[in-house]
């Protein structure tokens, strides 16, 4: 056994190595799927809407365990309220 990691096959030439770059960069419009398509408005805006309200919930989780003394679990639904805004706000302006 040789300690210097090598394989033994030979390295690929330019050529091969450019055609294959090639085919993978082709692969996605040979097989028909393009670029994604772009959600609906009203898909969106319903998106939206549920993640305001699960933003809404983790608020009210936030204020209530904090009145009850539950610091960590307030931090929990601040990060919560905080993830369900920001995906809301990203699903309804994603370009």
């Amino acid at each position: 056994m040789s300690g210097g990691g090598s394989s033994g096959a030979p390295a690929p030439e330019a050529a091969e190595v450019a055609r294959t770059e090639e085919a993978v960069a082709a692969a996605p419009d040979a097989a028909g799927l393009g670029p994604p398509r772009r959600s609906p408005l009203v898909e969106r805006l319903g998106v939206a809407a549920i993640m305001a309200v699960l933003g809404l919930l983790f608020v009210f989780v936030a204020v209530v365990s904090w009145i009850g003394g539950e610091a960590f679990l307030s931090f929990m639904g601040v990060l919560g309220a905080g993830v369900a805004t920001w995906l809301g706000l990203r699903t309804l302006l994603r370009g």
